[in-house]
């Protein structure tokens, strides 16, 4: 509309000022050439308002359309036989003829090959048939005296000006359109590196999670390891408590054989047996304290464990997350060179950007790998201590119901002794009964003393699985901080 416009104001200039020289040649006559009066004044005026009567269809016609492609060819029309009005109320004058290349700068504003054309096609006529029929309209002499070289002149001069101008609108077309196709290529790398850029603040954040996730399970494993060593501990003494209990309970089985020989002494054994097993007692009561001690630590350690278990899992989730942001980034390094050589030497740069995109998604992709085989082996050692853990946990709970009927049998012999003591006639009798019970606690003692050195033993393996774990898991410290430097160096 604006290439309209300006055209429009421009004919309507050329038109005003061929009404100007129709004017002052015929009215006022500022130039008498010898063939003036030869000229059909009717035939000059029309080919002068003609102009006009085109410049007022294309008013009406942007006036009723103004973005319509019929105003172009109107102006066309106008600017052209303005050119030829001028020329021939100028009585042909050479100086006039120099309106065919203004006219011909004039419309070559819409860059439109087609109306130049038609243009230079109109002015040859023009000159053709001022050669044969209209000489003294065209070159302001009679028929037949004008020198056709002349007219090749002028025709070359046309055709070569129309050329010129035909070669500069194409050569301007093909440079917007190659300025548009590299315009389309910036914004399609502009948008590779938008999607990199998000990509890298995904792996930023990744490796942030993780590095928390890592600092968590580290400390975990800080409160695990003492508490598993302190089971280990516990263990051992219990151990030796039930070895040491096993031999008081048998010295309770010799004396209560003393006891049935020799009667005499019955009582003073009696009195001793009744405090051992006070004593019995109370250490069972102790074991009984550190039994369930025993089994809150082993169940929190299960419980630590199996978390920690959930947490490996959690990683290696985010291993595999990294993994696939570092396989889209480097499909997007790879695009981006692609992109790069389609620019040529301009992408040179950005290729060599691109490249070392695609190296760092590889060290991310290694890294990544590297960690899901940290993890993998992390959960393998936690599920084996969570199993381990489990077993230990359940002998606990069978230790102390074991204690619990030692307990109760340690209290039976209290009652008998005490028994033995007021009724010395049934002193045998009761003695009797006391050295089966005792027995009986004897091997109680025994399987427990060797329930412990089993639970002692699986303590000690569960203690080394976690160090492994504790190991294993100081090992992807330095992994996840070059983890996280490639992610500040993509950022950047």
């Amino acid at each position: 509309m604006q290439q309209h416009n300006v055209v429009t104001r421009l004919s309507l200039i050329i038109v005003i000022a061929t009404i100007a020289v129709y004017f002052l040649h015929h009215q006022v006559q500022i130039h008498g050439a010898p063939y003036h009066i030869l000229t059909d004044q009717r035939v000059t005026l029309i080919l002068v308002l003609l102009p006009a009567m085109f410049y007022i269809m294309t008013w009406l016609l942007s006036r009723w359309n103004a973005e319509s492609n019929g105003i172009s060819w109107l102006n066309m029309l106008t600017l052209t036989f303005s050119s030829i009005g001028m020329i021939a109320a100028g009585n042909g004058m050479i100086e006039y003829h120099f309106s065919i290349f203004m006219v011909l700068a004039i419309i070559s504003y819409y860059e439109n090959i087609k109306i130049i054309a038609a243009m230079t096609i109109l002015f040859t006529i023009q000159h053709i048939l001022g050669f044969f029929v209209f000489t003294l309209y065209v070159f302001g002499v009679p028929a037949g005296e004008y020198s056709l070289s002349m007219v090749a002149y002028h025709a070359i001069f046309l055709v070569a000006t129309s050329g010129a101008l035909s070669w500069q609108i194409y050569h301007k077309r093909q440079l917007r359109l190659q300025l548009d196709e590299t315009v389309k290529e910036q914004a399609q790398l502009q948008t590779i590196m938008k999607q990199m850029l998000v990509s890298s603040d995904q792996l930023l954040e990744a490796s942030v999670q993780l590095q928390t996730l890592y600092d968590n399970t580290q400390t975990e494993l800080e409160q695990i390891v003492p508490k598993v060593q302190s089971i280990s501990y516990d263990a051992e003494a219990n151990s030796q408590f039930s070895s040491n209990t096993s031999a008081a309970v048998s010295n309770i089985s010799t004396g209560l054989k003393e006891i049935s020989n020799a009667n005499i002494v019955v009582v003073q054994l009696a009195t001793n047996m009744s405090h051992k097993a006070s004593q019995g007692q109370q250490m069972m009561n102790t074991i009984l304290v550190q039994m369930d001690r025993l089994n809150d630590v082993s169940t929190t350690s299960s419980y630590t464990i199996s978390r920690l278990n959930e947490r490996s899992g959690t990683v290696q989730q985010i291993a595999t997350t990294i993994k696939a942001i570092a396989k889209q980034t480097r499909l997007l390094a790879i695009n981006a060179s692609i992109e790069a050589a389609r620019v040529g030497v301009h992408g040179k740069g950005f290729a060599v950007v691109a490249n070392e995109v695609g190296k760092l998604a590889d060290q991310s992709s290694e890294a990544a790998s590297h960690i899901s085989s940290l993890v993998s082996g992390i959960e393998d050692e936690t599920n084996r201590s969570v199993e381990a853990m489990q077993l230990v946990v359940d002998e606990v709970t069978e230790g102390i119901d074991r204690i619990a009927i030692m307990g109760q049998l340690l209290q039976e012999i209290i009652t008998l002794i005490d028994e033995s003591v007021e009724k010395f006639q049934l002193a045998s009798q009761a003695t009797e009964q006391v050295a089966a019970s005792t027995m009986q606690a004897s091997t109680s003692l025994i399987e427990m003393s060797n329930f412990t050195l089993e639970i002692q033993e699986k303590t000690k393996v569960v203690a080394a699985a976690t160090n492994r774990q504790y190991e294993s898991n100081s090992r992807l410290a330095p992994l996840i901080r070059k983890l996280t430097e490639i992610s500040y160096r993509l950022k950047k």
